[in-house]
């Protein structure tokens, strides 16, 4: 006849401690660095209007690294030109990013994506909704 103990029960039988937890650091190695957006979703007014969402890292770089920034979807939008980097002392503190809504001819209300990744991080992004001023005749 076989007996089964559980692991618990032969450690507390035998008088042993219990193996230590993985300490907190060792569960966030196994996260997936990222680069964090915040928000997710902004409405901006065509004709000038602005977005202004912030970045972030996840966990700190071993060297400085720069976002990149890819656009993906309708409209017309501006922004100036900004380089965001982060490097190991400063990657938890977010930055600001502003894109403008610039007015188009049309009557839609455009979307667009705006993803943004770094060198060994998962990207994020940040979805811009333009309301469009000539639905409501207030296109110049």
């Amino acid at each position: 006849m076989i007996r089964v103990i559980t692991a618990l029960a032969t450690v507390g039988a035998l008088g042993l401690a219990p193996a230590p937890e993985a300490p907190a650091s060792a569960a966030r190695a196994q996260t997936p660095a990222t680069v964090v957006v915040t928000p997710d979703a902004l409405t901006v007014p065509e004709d000038g209007g602005a977005a202004t969402f912030a970045v972030r890292l996840s966990a700190p770089p071993a060297s400085r690294v720069a976002i990149m920034t890819r656009m993906n979807g309708t409209g017309d939008w501006s922004t100036p030109p900004v380089i965001v980097t982060f490097g190991p002392t400063d990657w938890d503190q977010p930055q600001s990013v502003t894109v403008y809504a610039v007015s188009d001819p049309d009557t839609i209300d455009d979307t667009t994506i705006v993803t943004l990744s770094a060198s060994g991080y998962l990207a994020d992004h940040v979805t811009l909704t333009q309301l469009d001023d000539g639905r409501t005749g207030l296109h110049h």
